[in-house]
């Protein structure tokens, strides 16, 4: 799994993924995990993200992760545009084509309802809540 998270890393805001390209490699994840019997399929799936001292499995969910990473990405981007002309150049290039990169820090603040500025912080506290929302509205049986 340490293997795929790697491959993730280095290719997020390289290839030009969509969010649903994320949730779909989360659902591949999940089945993996279910096919070799270490997640049962009416499992709890956001109690998988969820930090083992919250009493979750801990493990990384690509979409969180890859949010985080476009999040920082685009940061550092935009910090570093007046000095680096390469920088300057991508950013360009990513505004005029209208990318998902570009467009993160709205389409965060829509996805979490977040009305404050995108920080990485407020993202991890914004995707916590979210996995307890989900499974605070959870029908039981």
């Amino acid at each position: 799994m340490g293997h795929a998270i790697s491959l993730l890393n280095y290719h997020i805001g390289v290839l030009q993924l969509e969010p649903a390209d994320f949730s779909k490699l989360d659902d591949a994840v999940r089945a993996v995990l279910v096919k070799n019997k270490i997640h049962l399929r009416p499992g709890c799936k956001e109690r998988l993200y969820l930090p083992r001292k919250e009493l979750g499995r801990g493990l990384h969910s690509v979409e969180f992760k890859s949010e985080h990473m476009l999040l920082q990405l685009l940061d550092c981007l935009e910090k570093h545009k007046d000095t680096s002309t390469r920088r300057a150049a991508i950013l360009k290039v990513e505004n005029n084509n209208k990318t998902h990169l570009s467009l993160i820090k709205n389409f965060l603040k829509i996805k979490y309802g977040l009305e404050e500025e995108v920080t990485k912080k407020k993202l991890e506290e914004a995707q916590l809540a979210n996995l307890y929302n989900e499974i605070k509205s959870r029908k039981l049986h």
